[in-house]
């Protein structure tokens, strides 16, 4: 159970695709400052080689292009909902109107007999 006390199921007992995002960073090489310029206390800087720093671009553009879907996404999906509830209170009508109908019909063939 989840924090919303369900399962983790879709209706219709479909469970959702999980979806992971997994950023890994790779150590860059780092060569050894030259001995005249080099000072306890001194911060290093570490520079991303070509190929990380294509990666990285690479991941925050996929991560821009996530963050620009999901709220489209999550506007369809509540339009999906709310089309779903009332198509379910449209059938409740409808099979309650069949229910009366048979009713006066069955009603009706007994009169006749």
């Amino acid at each position: 159970m989840d924090a919303n006390g369900t399962d983790g199921t879709m209706r219709g007992g479909k469970r959702p695709e999980r979806i992971e995002l997994v950023l890994t960073m790779a150590t860059p090489a780092i060569a050894p400052p030259a001995q005249s310029s080099f000072e306890p206390g001194t911060r290093l800087r570490f520079q991303p080689t070509t190929s990380e720093a294509s990666e990285r671009e690479q991941l925050l553009d996929r991560l821009q292009s996530l963050r620009r879907a999901l709220p489209v996404l999550a506007q369809e999906m509540a339009a999906a909902r709310r089309q779903a509830a009332r198509l379910r209170s449209d059938n409740r009508k409808l099979a309650e109107q069949v229910r009366r109908l048979r009713a006066t019909l069955e009603e009706r063939e007994r009169k006749a007999l």
